[in-house]
């Protein structure tokens, strides 16, 4: 997963001023966040910065479930997430991706 802080032009764009901007969406589809989303709170709480936002993800455990708040289109919804194990979501790399180049 990819993210950035909002920037106010990119916030006007976005309709929010505060956030983080999801550029690329995690492989991990329990998640259920898209490009273009921008994350406002993660079960209540505001990430500051996108290492925040990652250590307050990465404080979940297999099972346990959590809220996101989220601005998509515009338009703010809460997506409820139980967080799945990701070795279960990993695509499995192709061989050529796994030789090296000489």
């Amino acid at each position: 997963m990819e993210m950035v802080r909002l920037t106010e032009r990119l916030g006007s764009y976005f309709g929010t001023s505060e956030g983080l901007l999801v550029v690329r969406p995690p492989e991990n589809e329990a998640l259920q966040l898209e490009d273009g989303d921008v994350i406002l709170k993660i079960d209540g709480r505001i990430p500051k910065s996108v290492p925040h936002a990652i250590r307050i993800l990465g404080s979940y455990q297999v099972g346990e479930e959590l809220t996101l708040d989220i601005m998509r289109d515009k338009r703010e919804h809460k997506l409820e997430i139980k967080m799945l194990d990701e070795s279960r979501n990993r695509r499995p790399r192709p061989v050529s991706a796994l030789r090296r180049k000489y």
